[in-house]
């Protein structure tokens, strides 16, 4: 990106003559693309009335003593191995996109100005001690959010309930309320939780830092800059999709991993519609968190735009560039990563069409 290599543009690009290292507006930014995870613990907490877990059994537990219903020994076992080959190459896949995403914005990052290259880092560690203070309330009280409960928790008691001869998980229930020991399923599930929130930590880092630097309205090569920090952002968007998408079906393929032991189809039925339920909260969450990890650099470009307007004549012509060389582009942009990831949609979109068929 000339923009940003460029050492002529990089010592016209300052923020202000004494330009500070992190500005206070930044520490708001931060906050905006928890906000989805937020709101979908809050709501978790809401619609789910806590006091339904007790001191003694937890609420997931209360609804696994039905009669299940598992399929013969070998068939489960070789089930089992078929669902884990399953999920190992679609995290496989997301795994390798997040270091990929996470390389490219830290390569984006190094080709910075020096007092922006400092910010992002700050911005970075801001953003990760915030991650591990919030990962590990989590880990604190795992046993009874209901954000746990209706996700890890419950398909590690239906694979225990199984009595699978593999090391993933103990075949005793209670290993799955355990919080000071880790089992083969506890890294299988947050191994690609973990790696996608660093990919989101990075992106937001570098887009916001790199759109809070201003553009000065007398520079000849305005609107190729601004241009060309806009595509750099059209890029991040299509980069971090495919991140949240990979992530999305990663959920799916660990929630499937008991589907297909069980026998008794009353169950199997309801517990395919809590696995596209599932699916599609998260698949939400991740959407509204692709907006919110953008939000802060859209909004400091809008600022660039309406302080480039005030400051100097503009023609008439601007807005229908605006449209034509930034809006378009962003609309073909979204178009090309909606194709690109469609096959990865095919399987969750199939048995969303056999349930809405009945």
């Amino acid at each position: 990106m000339t923009d940003i290599n460029d050492d002529k543009q990089n010592n016209s690009l300052a923020l202000d003559n004494t330009p500070r290292l992190f500005p206070p507006y930044l520490f708001l930014f931060i906050l905006i693309p928890m906000l989805p995870f937020l709101f979908g613990l809050t709501s978790l907490s809401f619609f789910i009335d806590p006091s339904a877990v007790s001191e003694d059994i937890t609420f997931i537990e209360k609804l696994l003593t039905i009669d299940i219903g598992y399929v013969e020994h070998t068939l489960k076992t070789l089930n089992h191995i078929a669902n884990i080959f399953n999920y190992l190459s679609i995290t496989a896949v997301h795994s390798i996109l997040c270091l990929i995403v996470i390389g490219f914005f830290l390569y984006k990052t190094s080709n910075l100005p020096p007092i922006l290259i400092r910010r992002t880092y700050l911005y970075l560690a801001t953003m990760i001690f915030m991650f591990l203070t919030v990962s590990y309330l989590v880990h604190l009280f795992a046993n009874n959010l209901m954000l746990t409960q209706l996700g890890y928790k419950s398909i590690c008691i239906l694979l225990s309930k199984a009595e699978l001869q593999t090391s993933i998980i103990s075949s005793n229930v209670e290993a799955c309320f355990q919080t000071d020991k880790y089992s083969k399923l506890v890294w299988l599930a947050w191994t690609p939780a973990i790696l996608g929130m660093l990919a989101i930590i990075v992106a937001s880092a570098f887009t916001t830092v790199m759109a809070s630097e201003s553009i000065p309205s007398d520079d000849e090569q305005w609107r190729s800059i601004f241009l060309a920090r806009i595509k750099l952002l059209q890029k991040s968007l299509y980069l971090l999709s495919m991140v949240l998408i990979t992530s999305t079906v990663s959920i799916y393929q660990f929630s499937s991993l008991p589907l297909d032991l069980l026998t008794n189809q009353p169950f199997k039925s309801s517990l395919m519609s809590f696995i596209n339920g599932l699916t599609a909260f998260w698949g939400a969450m991740f959407t509204a968190t692709l907006f919110a990890t953008f939000t802060p650099a859209a909004l400091l470009f809008l600022r660039h735009t309406r302080a480039h307007m005030n400051r100097t004549t503009v023609s008439h012509s601007f807005g229908q560039w605006l449209y034509e060389s930034v809006f378009v582009s962003i609309k073909k942009q979204m178009m090309n990563s909606l194709v690109m990831i469609a096959p990865m949609l095919v399987g969750p979109l199939s048995h969303l069409l056999q349930n809405l068929s009945g």
